[in-house]
C-alpha cells in the first residue's frame, strides 16, 4: 500500500499548490471572520498587538525549518540522480570490461543487458513506495548475483591478466553497490514527523497572520493573502521535491536506458542469443 507521502507526490506540483493554498487560505479567512465577530474594537487591538509582536518569531521559525527541510531534501534528490549515474557508470565500466579477448565477453553483456533489462522494467516502477522500495526487486536481486557470479569466475581465470580482473570485479561491485544505495534513497521518505513539524510552523503562521489582520483595512489583507501563497508554495516545493523516484519531479533512468540501447545495439560486441543461456534459477529466489 502506497504511503500517504507516495500519494502526495503523486499530484502534479500545481495541484500540490492549490490544495496547500485552498487549505491555509480557507483557515486564515474563517479566522478573520470569526474574529471579526465575536470580538469587540478594544479586544481586537489587544489581539492585533499581540500578534504583531509575535509575528518575527513565528516568521523566522517557519523560515528556518522550511529552509533546512528544502535544502535536506534537495540534496537528497540530487544524490538519488547522482546515484543512478553511478549505476550506469558501473554497468558501462562491466560492458567495457568485457571485451577483454581473455574473458567471455559475449556472456557477460547477456547478463548485463538482463540486469538493466530488469531495473527498468520491474525494479523501477516498484520504487515508488518508500515503505517497500528498500527491499527491491526478486529478479532483478538475481541478475545481479548472476554477474557477481561470473564475474568472479572470469576474473580467477587461468591467464586472465590481474589489470583485467580487478578491471570486471571494481565495475560488478560498483553496480551492486549503486543500486543498494539507489534502494536506500528510494526507501528513506520524507519523515512524517519533519513534515508535520513544518505543516504545524505553517499553521501557527497563518493563524498570527489571520489575528493580524483582525480589523486592519484591505492593504493588510492583501499582504495577508501573499504571506499565505508563499506558505503554500513552500510546503508544495517541500512535498514534491521529497520523492526522487516518486510523482512529477521524479529522477529518471535516462543513464540506464543509453547504457542498455548501447549493448542490445552491438556497440560493445554481440551477446549471447538468449536460448544459449537460460534463466539463472537464482534470480527466482526472493529478497533476502
Amino acid at each position: 500500500m502506497r504511503d500517504w507521502h507516495a500519494r502526495l507526490t503523486s499530484w502534479p506540483g500545481a495541484v500540490l499548490y492549490l490544495a496547500f493554498l485552498a487549505w491555509f487560505g480557507g483557515w486564515t479567512v474563517l479566522v478573520v471572520v470569526i474574529a471579526d465577530l465575536a470580538i469587540d474594537q478594544e479586544n481586537s487591538e489587544q489581539l492585533t498587538a499581540g500578534a504583531s509582536g509575535l509575528m518575527p518569531a513565528v516568521g523566522v521559525l517557519f523560515s528556518f525549518l522550511t529552509g533546512f527541510v528544502i535544502s535536506n531534501q534537495w540534496t537528497r534528490a540530487r544524490s538519488a540522480a547522482a546515484t543512478v549515474g553511478t549505476e550506469a557508470d558501473g554497468c558501462l565500466r562491466l560492458a567495457l570490461a568485457s571485451q577483454s579477448d581473455c574473458l567471455d565477453g559475449p556472456a557477460i553483456r547477456q547478463q548485463l543487458e538482463r540486469y538493466i533489462g530488469s531495473v527498468i522494467d520491474r525494479e523501477w516502477p516498484l520504487m515508488d513506495d518508500s515503505s517497500t522500495a528498500h527491499h527491491g526487486e526478486a529478479h532483478t536481486a538475481g541478475a545481479l548475483r548472476a554477474i557477481g557470479r561470473t564475474a568472479r569466475s572470469e576474473a580467477t581465470r587461468t591467464g586472465v591478466p590481474d589489470p583485467v580482473s580487478w578491471d570486471l570485479l571494481g565495475a560488478a561491485e560498483s553496480v551492486a553497490v549503486s543500486r543498494r544505495d539507489r534502494l536506500n534513497l528510494a526507501g528513506n521518505g520524507l519523515p512524517t514527523p519533519l513534515f508535520l513539524l513544518v505543516f504545524l510552523s505553517g499553521v501557527a503562521l497563518s493563524l498570527n497572520a489571520a489575528a493580524l489582520g483582525v480589523g486592519l483595512d484591505r492593504w493588510a489583507g492583501v499582504l495577508i493573502a501573499v504571506l499565505i501563497a508563499v506558505i503554500a508554495l513552500d510546503l508544495a516545493l517541500i512535498v514534491a521535491i521529497s520523492g526522487p523516484f516518486t510523482g512529477h519531479l521524479r529522477i529518471h533512468a535516462t543513464p540506464l536506458i543509453a547504457v542498455l540501447e548501447e549493448l542490445r545495439g552491438g556497440e560493445f560486441g554481440r551477446l549471447t542469443p538468449a536460448s544459449a543461456t537460460p534463466d539463472s534459477t537464482d534470480a527466482q529466489r526472493p529478497v533476502n
